[in-house]
């Protein structure tokens, strides 16, 4: 059997995958619309936050490349933890700190195609 594999992921995905690795979701307890609803704008406000600091653009969610979909997932994780109960300090429990998702995601997109001020030198 073979599995379907996409080179993108959406912001459903996203937000699920985040819940599912805070424990606010899972097979036996699926997501509930509330708790989607505070993932997907929450999610926004973690991609905003990426890119006002300079470590990623997306031009749109929806279409994020499976890669970044997975570290955006870890910091919006990150992101949703104390509103599930769970006040531990970052980086000590399952998911990475905050600058270990950038260091990632600069890696990641460090080939990409970068779309903020670029450097150049003429000689």
């Amino acid at each position: 059997m073979t599995f379907p594999t996409s080179a993108s992921r959406g912001s459903i995905w996203i937000a699920t995958s985040a819940l599912s690795r805070i424990g606010a979701a899972s097979v036996d307890n699926p997501v509930s619309p509330e708790d989607l609803a505070l993932a997907l704008d929450r999610l926004d406000v973690v991609v905003q936050n990426l890119q006002g600091r300079g470590v990623l653009y997306l031009a749109d969610v929806d279409t994020t490349p499976s890669a970044l979909a997975h570290e955006i997932a870890n910091a919006l994780a990150l992101s949703l933890q104390p509103d599930f109960g769970d006040n531990a300090p970052p980086g000590t429990g399952a998911l990475p700190p905050q600058d270990a998702i950038d260091a990632n995601i600069r890696r990641i997109t460090a080939d990409l195609v970068s779309y903020g001020p670029q450097q150049a030198t003429y000689f």
